[in-house]
């Protein structure tokens, strides 16, 4: 029985360490085409222009800055985003999360425009499990809620009532502040915003959750590529929130499929969560 258990440990790490390095060449060579896009056919976000869309952000005890996910704020309080990004949150054990805002080309520490994360509230439903392979995975209602402290904008994000399922075939637009494909530091830069079309998933995203929608964008010979630190960002239709950027799953044929959760599903629980309790 240990001899078997050991196997299976063995087997498993050395099926995680192949899916990790097959990621990290595929996006090697993504790096040599375009080193400044994370979303192809994507562009700069212009100031003000989508003052909601936000960037979690961690801060070290020795105040060094890094990227973590996104988010939109839809209270002055309140910031919509993934629950997986906190799966692991002993990552970020002795640092502090904050929710960057306004300007991303300047340090928040000389804007001060950024606001410290008070509670994290994952949706109750979320379940998903550690990443050891793509058959081996999946994560559903990856849906969470972050309570900061108030931000004053002349705008926040408005989440859309549609019923998902009538969200194919639409034109949406994805905004996000990941990392991109440029080599080197590349901290203090603009969000991106790419454009596509809603879809349907194909395998094997649509055996992780059921409700994910995925996102091709308009030529079908460029791929969308959301990369770290974009989870949570929002896909907008007609100006509306209708998702949360949750997955994006490749392999080495470059078979491709961004996929995001409808919030539609979820209005009840996030009013819930930020309308205030009279008692």
């Amino acid at each position: 029985m240990l001899r078997f258990f050991i196997m299976l440990f063995f087997i498993t790490n050395t099926v995680a360490g192949l899916s990790y390095y097959i990621q990290r060449t595929w996006v090697k060579n993504e790096k040599v085409q375009n080193q400044t896009l994370r979303v192809q056919k994507g562009s700069d976000v212009m100031d003000g222009e989508y003052p909601y869309v936000i960037l979690i952000a961690g801060i070290t005890p020795f105040k060094e800055l890094y990227r973590v996910a996104s988010g939109s704020l839809i209270t002055d309080t309140w910031v919509l985003t993934s629950a997986h990004i906190f799966s692991n949150r002993g990552v970020h054990a002795n640092n502090t999360l904050v929710v960057w805002f306004g300007k991303f080309t300047e340090s928040p520490f000389i804007t001060n425009q950024y606001s410290e994360v008070l509670d994290i509230v994952l949706h109750p439903a979320f379940r998903d499990m550690p990443f050891i392979s793509y058959e081996l995975f999946y994560g559903i209602n990856d849906i969470a809620l972050l309570r900061v402290n108030k931000i004053n904008l002349p705008v926040y994000g408005k989440l859309s009532p549609v019923d998902h399922t009538t969200l194919i075939g639409l034109s949406t637009i994805y905004v996000g502040g990941g990392e991109t494909d440029k080599l080197g530091t590349d901290l203090y830069r603009a969000l991106q915003v790419g454009h596509g079309m809603v879809i349907k998933c194909g395998a094997p995203v649509n055996k992780w959750s059921p409700y994910l929608l995925c996102v091709t964008p308009p030529c079908p010979e460029k791929k969308h590529i959301p990369i770290i630190g974009d989870s949570g960002s929002p896909f907008l239709v007609d100006g509306k929130i209708v998702g949360t950027f949750s997955v994006r799953y490749f392999t080495f044929t470059h078979v491709s499929w961004t996929a995001f959760s409808p919030v539609d599903l979820y209005l009840d629980w996030i009013n819930e969560v930020i309308t205030p309790r009279v008692y």
